[in-house]
């Protein structure tokens, strides 16, 4: 209150019921409309009415009549006015009661809570969720679905790789098997009864000589194209990129 409506009110009182002022100190801050203020000279608080803008532990001075407390002023002057709205600051009913801001009062002028949300994520910006709801059912905009595929952070936005690997012929070597016809011969030594080395004996012809032929070989193996897993532990998440 200034000092012209402080007068007013003291001016409109009965005279056989004066306003009485009194001093004390704001020892809390109950809401926008009211103040514990403990009184010179007593001991217990009392609620007030704010007529003005203190803070805890500030001198204010009060009006009191019958039922009702009034800190009508601060001693020294009201508490800065940093952090605070100056008195100048006004807003519209249809500013609180729309929900939205205008632009020119320093808002963003968005009406609704989908349209808040959706400038959280600019064209271009990728939203991921573990819940499928594609984010142009919560937001608006158009968006594209991002599948298959695993994030390679980099420049741009080009795509590639693949889940698997193919081995082709570029990735086998060849291998060639010789097999030659082979023979085992009787030299013809022999051991006796009681002896620890073989006595020789000479062979006299070559039927001594016994051909084990060539081995036999199983069918062959063909190799060709073998894919192969070449997927790391993972995790599947929904995504999409905003595009407009």
């Amino acid at each position: 209150m200034d000092a012209f409506e402080i007068a007013q009110l003291m001016a409109g009182r009965p005279t056989q019921r004066p306003l009485k002022m009194r001093f004390g100190t704001v020892t809390a801050l109950d809401s926008d409309t009211t103040l514990s203020v403990r009184p010179d000279g007593q001991e217990e608080t009392v609620p007030v009415v704010r007529c003005c803008h203190p803070n805890v532990r500030d001198r204010v001075a009060l009006l009191v009549n019958e039922t009702e407390w009034l800190a009508i002023s601060v001693v020294g002057g009201d508490r800065p006015t940093e952090g605070y709205a100056p008195t100048n600051h006004k807003h519209a009913a249809t500013d609180i009661t729309s929900g939205t801001l205008p632009v020119a009062r320093g808002g963003t002028g968005v009406t609704t809570k989908e349209a808040i949300g959706l400038l959280a994520y600019p064209v271009g910006a990728v939203y991921i969720s573990y819940v499928s709801t594609s984010p142009a059912s919560l937001f608006g905009g158009t968006w594209t679905a991002i599948t298959g595929r695993f994030p390679y952070f980099n420049a741009g936005t080009a795509t590639g790789g693949s889940n698997s690997v193919a081995i082709d012929f570029n990735h086998t070597h060849a291998m060639n098997l010789v097999f030659n016809s082979s023979y085992i011969y009787d030299s013809g030594l022999k051991y006796t009864n009681g002896e620890s080395v073989p006595q020789p004996c000479i062979a006299t012809n070559d039927s001594a000589w016994t051909d084990i032929g060539s081995p036999a070989i199983g069918s062959k193996k063909t190799l060709g194209n073998k894919s192969w897993n070449n997927m790391p532990a993972y995790q599947t998440l929904y995504a999409w990129r905003r595009t407009a």
